[in-house]
């Protein structure tokens, strides 16, 4: 099975839709035979939004772990205008 990084941009959007959008593409993922390595990852941003410094630190090494272990990156553009 093939194993796909997804990165998405979350600033500006609620999380609802955050969720939403990760849990769509893990099982459009998962439908076509790829494996989504960074789950927990994204989780963990989603539910610790106002982390402290070391916290989101620990959060961009894992993540950048998970990429380096990942055949493929996903990259979603952000659909919002940025001012």
């Amino acid at each position: 099975m093939r194993r796909v990084h997804f990165a998405s941009g979350i600033e500006g959007l609620d999380l609802k839709s955050i969720q939403a959008d990760y849990h769509e593409v893990a099982h459009l993922l998962r439908s076509h035979g790829f494996e989504r390595t960074n789950q927990n990852v994204q989780e963990h941003y989603i539910t610790e939004p106002h982390a402290s410094t070391q916290r989101i630190k620990e959060m961009v090494e894992d993540d950048l772990q998970t990429l380096m272990q990942s055949d493929l990156l996903l990259v979603d553009r952000c659909r919002r205008s940025i001012t």
